[in-house]
């Protein structure tokens, strides 16, 4: 047996190799052909050392995971391209999204990163419904144990790319989904006939329960940005290779429809490989199995194995180890890397005493887990402007909104009005619609104010502009009043907050305001015809046009926190100055009618303030009156930080302290069993 000092210079070894190894491989992949004799030369030397370091190891009896790249691998020589320049585009974009996120983002930034444990992995053939063509085979097919180390690509391909993946909370099913996408990934790279792997994560799907066909299309045009047409000619033509993760996320009353809607897809798209991941406990429970080729169960964690993990990392975890020598139960705890690592992190200097902790299972993990959270507190940090008490408060609401509505990864521009209490509703639902007043009224004032301009003597002007003024406030105040009614704003009833991050045109939604409002058009060309002549008409169609062929959209692939948010603001002016020059100039040729040129100017100037600032409130602004609106409630009662400089400043402090990590524009607690740790405690607060 090797000594704990010879395994973790090997180990370090071992990993130096393989950061050489991978810059080799990348100088090779971007030269390709012309790729000199010390590159290849270079990885082949390296690969024999890393073969050399594992197997000494495994002698010693240290379990050494391979990866992806220790050998080498038989490319075959594929046809020229059959995609076109944009079809290209689109596939290395797509992939290069989903490294970005899942890999680099979250795989490579997990709490599993920091264990080197291999493991253990059964193939349980009985725990889906094999096809037909199998079950002469695997019929009375006991469990089987696979071999330590074995990298979860080779038994996706063993499987014919049909698995499920299972386990206890905490196991490591979602890390295995991951490195079995960042593999896929590697190898879709090499080759483009081979589908683009994607993680979707099943919670969603619950929340209107359509074929997966048609959910998949929408996750990909809502999560990833992909335009509709492709997404629906990727599904269509079976390029995209899904994995799914969390299917015990999805409400319990809807997870066996769920598993009918994979195994239909699966029935229409059957040569297309599939992956599912779920706990254990909450898979068993359903009457229906998975229609795949393999299942596996990632087994807990042997005493062996912890034990080792606790002799290498030497003194910090001495505490850790006495208890365990005294407290048979506490072992119990650790049969998972998360509650290993999290131990690791909580329990690292502390004496036995400190360690252990007496209750039930239950109890003593919330031992556990307030163990970690107040070790995170101590953690060094350039500037702490948060205490414990407000960071856990905070965390525990958004834990609890967070599995109320099924939500995996948290987006600021996502928070709803029904993330408030009951009663606060309905004076959001009033605050809001006084905002509509209030802001309909002044833009009422402004623009008839400027008309006022234009009537009476030069002495008379401050009384035109302010009975004008006083007049456009009333009737801007009174149409605010029907805007709200008409949306739905009621007394204690609330809108969503849908955000507008890009504005296109389109034909189809011109004409689909022409056949649901043919009236309003009418009516614009009737008063554009009588007022202005041939030329008010022509253009009040024109200005029809362009506010019809108009809509919003939301970019859900988001880089930077509350992105949304910031992005229907520019949306706003945008569209704001678009329709306000459009109805400005035509007010000024109205106006014009009058005799009085300047006088057209000032109309059309008033119209076009109103006209604008109108339709900006439907493009972007009214999504940002909305959002902030929530957002100052929130902060009344304790929730989240107000001003986006003050809450994602948290959200990051969080980050750091190891309670979320950060995807994107979004963040996701560092493991959904701490979610529910904090959830928990927003619940025992309310009761």
């Amino acid at each position: 047996m090797l000594d704990q000092e010879t395994i973790a210079k090997q180990l370090d070894l071992l990993a130096a190799h393989r950061r050489t190894l991978a810059v080799y491989l990348r100088q090779q992949a971007e030269l390709g052909m012309l790729a000199p004799p010390g590159v290849v030369n270079g990885i082949a030397e390296t690969r024999a050392e890393i073969q050399r370091i594992k197997g000494a190891l495994r002698e010693g009896g240290v379990p050494v995971e391979d990866e992806q790249g220790d050998e080498a691998q038989t490319i075959a020589f594929t046809s020229p391209s059959r995609l076109s320049p944009q079809e290209q585009r689109n596939r290395l974009a797509m992939l290069a999204k989903v490294k970005t996120i899942w890999i680099e983002g979250l795989l490579e930034q997990s709490l599993a990163k920091e264990l080197r444990i291999a493991l253990d992995l059964t193939e349980q053939p009985d725990a889906v419904d094999l096809p037909l063509n199998a079950l002469v085979q695997e019929l009375r097919r006991p469990p089987r144990e696979l071999p330590t180390g074995t990298l979860i690509i080779k038994v996706f391909d063993q499987m014919s790319g049909a698995l499920l993946i299972l386990g206890a909370p905490g196991a490591g099913k979602t890390t295995l989904l991951l490195e079995l996408a960042r593999d896929l990934i590697a190898r879709a790279e090499q080759d483009e006939g081979l589908p683009i792997p994607v993680v979707f994560n099943l919670s969603s799907w619950a929340e209107k329960r359509r074929p997966l066909k048609d959910w998949l299309i929408d996750e990909l045009n809502q999560r990833y940005a992909v335009p509709s047409k492709v997404a629906q000619h990727w599904v269509d033509t079976d390029a995209i290779l899904p994995l799914l993760d969390g299917l015990d996320e999805v409400a319990a009353e809807h997870r066996g429809d769920c598993v009918e809607a994979i195994n239909l897809y699966r029935q229409e798209h059957g040569l297309v490989p599939l992956a599912v991941c779920s706990r254990i406990a909450d898979y068993e429970a359903l009457a229906t199995k998975l229609r795949l080729q393999g299942a596996i169960i990632v087994q807990p964690l042997t005493q062996p194995q912890v034990d080792a993990y606790l002799e290498r990392a030497g003194e910090k975890l001495a505490g850790v180890q006495a208890a365990l020598r005294d407290d048979a139960e506490l072992g119990e705890l650790l049969e998972t890397p998360l509650m290993l690592s999290i131990v690791t992190l909580a329990y690292a200097g502390k004496s036995s005493a400190e360690v252990q902790a007496v209750g039930t299972p239950e109890e003593r993990r919330r031992h556990l887990f307030d163990a970690y959270i107040q070790a995170m507190f101590k953690r060094r940090s350039e500037e702490i402007n948060y205490t414990p008490q407000q960071t856990t408060s905070c965390l525990s609401w958004l834990a609890a909104q967070m599995v109320r509505h099924s939500q995996t990864v948290f987006y600021i521009e996502r928070i709803q009005p029904d993330w408030l209490p009951q009663q606060q509703r309905r004076y959001y639902s009033y605050a809001v619609r006084f905002l509509s007043r209030l802001i309909f009224g002044l833009f009422g004032a402004l623009t008839f104010g400027l008309i006022g301009t234009q009537f009476g003597k030069p002495g008379d002007v401050l009384g035109g502009v302010l009975f004008f003024g006083l007049f456009g406030a009333v009737i801007g105040a009174l149409y605010g009043a029907l805007s709200s009614g008409l949306s739905g704003e009621q007394a204690g009833s609330v809108e969503n907050i849908n955000v507008t991050e890009t504005l296109h045109w389109s034909w189809s939604d011109l004409v689909l305001v022409v056949r649901l409002k043919p009236r309003f058009v009418l009516l614009a060309w009737l008063i554009g015809g009588l007022i202005g002549g041939l030329s008010g008409a022509l253009g009040s169609i024109l200005l029809v046009g362009l506010i019809g062929g108009l809509s919003g959209t939301e970019r859900e692939v988001k880089i930077k926190p509350n992105q949304g948010i910031h992005l229907s603001a520019r949306s706003w002016l945008a569209y704001t100055l678009l329709i306000g020059v459009g109805s400005g100039l035509l007010g000024t040729l109205l106006g014009a009618q009058f005799g009085v040129p300047f006088g057209g100017f000032v109309f059309g100037l008033g119209v076009g303030l109103m006209t604008g600032l109108n339709a900006g409130l439907n493009y972007g602004s009214r999504a940002v009156m909305l959002h902030y609106t929530l957002r100052w409630f929130l902060y009344r009662n304790g929730s989240l930080p107000f001003r986006d400089r003050s809450l994602v400043p948290f959200l990051d402090y969080c980050t750091e302290r190891i309670f979320l990590r950060k995807v994107g524009g979004g963040y996701i607690f560092v493991h959904r069993l701490l979610m529910e740790h904090f959830a928990g405690l927003e619940r025992a607060k309310a009761q």
